[in-house]
């Protein structure tokens, strides 16, 4: 592969396969003229940063509780604060077709001084232990962001970790000069050289969160340090979900090792849709049809029968079920009949891995031991999803 290298005459260099000593010494290769573009190989450790892959949904509303909604891997923390529309956007800036964004809907004008609302991703123990938190040699952390507000001035951007024991808590200021506008942004966070993360590797382990808002509990402390004290995580409190319609917005998230922000890494669809797969599976969506296939099953006596589930990845952990609920909305259909029934239930441990879940329908109905058939949806609205996340 040819490297174009910008040497320090103003000439253009071509390398085949190589790069050469001299031009080592002579500083015509830096990481800043390597580090651009695909060239620098995988840096960006948030997982869905484009917002691309929305497994949940486009939109919802009515939000008022911690969780997941709609775009993947962006988590919403709500602590007795106001009511949100959470959805995925068409909308962002050059480079970027999709955004999150959280819509204020029913205001909380005055947070006592435990309430709170941020955005955040969150991640395993083993994807930041690369960071050397704990030891002399511990790296910087550097985030970078397109953010999009009604709201003009400073807010916090921070991260979390836990070590076996405690939380440490750090956070940074950014402002947003232009309401409405889509803004970039770097903020760059010095590690701690005393702690280190948890031990479970498949744990919560590192945290990067985007305050909308909060009580005294989160703003009375300072930026730039490590801390147990959850006052530095909100120090510049901008205040987003003080009235209806107050929003934020995100695109283009990237959170890499080092001091320096480099251009944001763009992956296909398909690598991001098996990243957030580890953590969320949309095996069956609503409104995929009144008869979609779930799995062949097996009838294991005169009342249930019994199916497997196969994970497109090895999930983070064996997941919990979410399905859709309800009169008759399943169906075994076995022998030239539907047999129908209202939801079903995963096996744990032992019949359901990281791997795989076996299912069975909750209530019974009246079949043959020994046939066979497929369990199918029996009403437009069903959709059934297994749940990993941190």
């Amino acid at each position: 592969m040819a490297v174009v290298i910008n040497g320090t005459t103003g000439i253009d260099k071509v390398q085949d396969g190589s790069i050469g000593t001299a031009d080592l010494a002579s500083g015509a290769v830096t990481a800043a003229k390597l580090n651009v573009g695909q060239i620098g190989g995988r840096r960006n450790l948030a997982i869905n940063g484009a917002m691309q892959v929305a497994q949940r949904g486009t939109s919802t509303s009515s939000v008022t509780t911690s969780g997941y909604y709609t775009v993947d891997r962006f988590g919403m923390a709500l602590g007795t604060y106001g009511t949100w529309t959470v959805s995925q956007e068409t909308d962002g800036p050059t480079g970027f077709k999709y955004s999150n964004k959280w819509l204020c809907t029913t205001a909380n004008a005055s947070p006592t001084s435990t309430q709170y609302g941020m955005v955040y991703q969150a991640f395993e123990a083993r994807d930041f232990r690369g960071m050397g938190y704990g030891s002399s040699d511990a790296k910087n952390l550097t985030i970078s962001f397109w953010v999009k507000s009604n709201k003009t001035g400073s807010a916090s951007v921070g991260a979390f970790f836990y070590d076996d024991s405690n939380n440490y808590f750090h956070s940074k200021q950014y402002t947003i000069n232009s309401a409405d506008t889509w803004e970039h942004k770097i903020v760059t966070i010095a590690p701690d050289t005393t702690h280190s993360l948890r031990t479970p590797d498949q744990q919560q382990g590192f945290t990067v969160e985007w305050f909308l808002g909060g009580g005294s509990n989160y703003t009375g402390g300072s930026h730039n340090t490590w801390t147990t004290s959850q006052t530095n995580r909100n120090v510049s409190n901008i205040g987003i979900g003080t009235a209806v319609n107050d929003y934020l917005q995100l695109t283009g998230v990237q959170i890499e090792f080092g001091d320096t922000a480099t251009p944001f890494e763009h992956r296909s669809y398909g690598e991001e849709l098996a990243a957030c797969q580890r953590y969320y599976f949309a095996f069956i969506d609503a409104g995929s049809g009144g008869e979609a296939w779930v799995t062949t099953a097996t009838c294991y006596n005169t009342t249930n029968a019994y199916g497997g589930v196969r994970f497109p990845v090895s999930m983070r952990a064996i997941p919990t079920l979410k399905q859709y609920t309800g009169t008759d909305v399943w169906q075994l259909y076995n022998n030239t009949q539907a047999d129908r029934f209202d939801s079903f239930t995963m096996f744990g441990a032992t019949q359901s891995t990281k791997h795989s879940a076996m299912i069975y329908n909750n209530d019974v109905i009246a079949i043959t031991a020994g046939q066979s058939g497929n369990f199918q949806g029996g009403n437009s609205a069903c959709y059934l999803h297994f749940d990993a996340e941190l």
